[in-house]
Protein backbone atom coordinates (compact mmCIF):
# COMPACT_ATOMS: atom_id res chain seq x y z
CA UNK A 1 0.00 0.00 0.00
CA UNK A 2 2.88 2.33 1.11
CA UNK A 3 4.63 1.68 -2.24
CA UNK A 4 0.89 2.68 -4.48
CA UNK A 5 1.07 5.80 -2.62
CA UNK A 6 4.52 6.66 -3.02
CA UNK A 7 3.75 5.99 -6.75
CA UNK A 8 1.06 8.27 -6.73
CA UNK A 9 2.86 11.16 -5.26
CA UNK A 10 5.44 10.63 -7.49
CA UNK A 11 3.48 10.61 -10.44
CA UNK A 12 1.76 13.48 -9.38
CA UNK A 13 4.79 15.76 -8.93
CA UNK A 14 5.64 15.07 -12.25
CA UNK A 15 2.05 16.23 -13.49
CA UNK A 16 2.90 19.19 -15.60
CA UNK A 17 1.27 21.79 -13.74
CA UNK A 18 0.75 25.24 -15.31
CA UNK A 19 -1.93 27.97 -13.94
CA UNK A 20 -3.71 29.88 -16.91
CA UNK A 21 -2.58 33.64 -18.11
CA UNK A 22 -5.13 36.12 -18.61
CA UNK A 23 -5.42 37.38 -21.95
CA UNK A 24 -4.36 41.34 -22.59
CA UNK A 25 -7.09 43.58 -23.16
CA UNK A 26 -6.69 45.57 -26.79
CA UNK A 27 -7.69 49.23 -26.63
CA UNK A 28 -10.35 48.12 -28.47
CA UNK A 29 -11.58 45.98 -25.84
CA UNK A 30 -11.04 47.95 -22.86
CA UNK A 31 -12.87 51.14 -24.80
CA UNK A 32 -9.90 53.11 -24.13
CA UNK A 33 -6.44 53.42 -23.26
CA UNK A 34 -6.78 55.05 -19.82
CA UNK A 35 -5.66 52.40 -16.88
CA UNK A 36 -9.41 52.98 -15.72
CA UNK A 37 -10.86 51.65 -18.91
CA UNK A 38 -8.55 49.14 -18.89
CA UNK A 39 -10.24 47.73 -15.54
CA UNK A 40 -13.19 48.35 -16.57
CA UNK A 41 -13.20 46.51 -19.61
CA UNK A 42 -11.47 43.83 -17.38
CA UNK A 43 -14.10 43.33 -14.38
CA UNK A 44 -17.08 43.44 -17.68
CA UNK A 45 -15.08 40.75 -19.32
CA UNK A 46 -14.86 38.52 -15.58
CA UNK A 47 -18.75 38.91 -14.96
CA UNK A 48 -19.29 42.01 -13.53
CA UNK A 49 -21.98 43.93 -14.90
CA UNK A 50 -20.87 46.89 -16.62
CA UNK A 51 -22.55 49.84 -14.29
CA UNK A 52 -20.92 48.45 -10.78
CA UNK A 53 -17.34 48.06 -12.15
CA UNK A 54 -17.44 51.96 -13.41
CA UNK A 55 -18.63 52.60 -10.01
CA UNK A 56 -16.18 50.65 -8.45
CA UNK A 57 -13.19 52.01 -10.40
CA UNK A 58 -14.71 55.30 -9.71
CA UNK A 59 -13.67 54.74 -6.22
CA UNK A 60 -9.86 53.96 -6.91
CA UNK A 61 -7.39 56.77 -7.02
CA UNK A 62 -5.82 57.16 -10.09
CA UNK A 63 -2.91 55.32 -8.62
CA UNK A 64 -5.20 52.67 -7.42
CA UNK A 65 -6.07 52.54 -11.63
CA UNK A 66 -2.58 52.20 -12.63
CA UNK A 67 -1.60 49.48 -10.47
CA UNK A 68 -4.58 47.56 -10.38
CA UNK A 69 -4.36 47.77 -14.57
CA UNK A 70 -0.85 46.37 -14.20
CA UNK A 71 -1.94 43.68 -11.82
CA UNK A 72 -4.51 42.77 -14.30
CA UNK A 73 -2.49 42.32 -16.83
CA UNK A 74 -0.26 40.14 -15.46
CA UNK A 75 -2.28 37.84 -12.90
CA UNK A 76 -2.83 34.56 -13.47
CA UNK A 77 -6.12 33.60 -14.75
CA UNK A 78 -6.74 30.37 -12.60
CA UNK A 79 -4.92 31.43 -9.67
CA UNK A 80 -1.57 29.44 -8.36
CA UNK A 81 -2.92 25.94 -8.40
CA UNK A 82 0.66 24.26 -7.82
CA UNK A 83 0.12 24.36 -4.01
CA UNK A 84 -3.06 23.89 -3.38
CA UNK A 85 -2.95 20.56 -5.54
CA UNK A 86 0.51 19.62 -3.31
CA UNK A 87 -1.92 20.40 0.00
CA UNK A 88 -4.31 18.35 -1.38
CA UNK A 89 -1.99 15.16 -2.10
CA UNK A 90 -0.16 15.59 1.17
CA UNK A 91 -3.26 15.81 3.18
CA UNK A 92 -4.20 12.85 1.71
CA UNK A 93 -1.56 10.45 2.05
CA UNK A 94 -1.33 11.86 5.80
CA UNK A 95 -4.87 10.68 5.90
CA UNK A 96 -3.91 7.55 4.96
CA UNK A 97 -0.42 6.92 6.73
CA UNK A 98 -2.77 7.78 9.81
CA UNK A 99 -5.16 5.50 9.40
CA UNK A 100 -2.88 2.33 8.79
CA UNK A 101 -0.93 2.95 11.76
CA UNK A 102 -4.10 3.59 13.94
CA UNK A 103 -6.01 0.82 12.66
CA UNK A 104 -3.14 -1.48 12.04
CA UNK A 105 -4.40 -2.75 8.56
CA UNK A 106 -2.10 -2.75 5.97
Amino acid sequence: MRQAIAAMLFAAALAPLQAARADMLSVDQAGGSSPRAQVVGALEASGVPAGEARERVAALTDAEAAQLARDIEAAPAGGNAVFLFIAVVGFFAWMIYHRERLTGSR
